[in-house]
């Protein structure tokens, strides 16, 4: 974890997009995920989840594995943090 918290930190920028996406091949569900930019505006993938459908509980999931993430980034505390997302 803190070499994640050591490349968000680094390179990215203090911006997230959250979205979700059906999947229809071999895997059968709903990929959920949270992503920043770094500096060349390169996807930098923060939160990954395969859930089977979305209801409360598999949003909450969600949610929660992205405050653990964030609250690994204690140095975006003070600086204003952008948060992107279709839902």
């Amino acid at each position: 974890m803190d070499t994640m918290k050591n490349d968000i930190v680094r390179w990215c920028k203090p911006w997230f997009g959250i979205g979700g996406s059906h999947l229809k091949c071999h895997f059968w569900g709903i990929l959920l995920s949270v992503i920043s930019l770094n500096a060349n505006k390169e996807m930098f993938p923060i939160v990954i989840v395969i859930v089977e459908i979305k209801n409360k509980d598999s949003r909450m999931y969600f949610l929660t594995l992205l405050k653990e993430a964030l609250e690994l980034v204690l140095e975006w505390k003070d600086d204003s943090l952008t948060i992107m997302s279709y839902m």
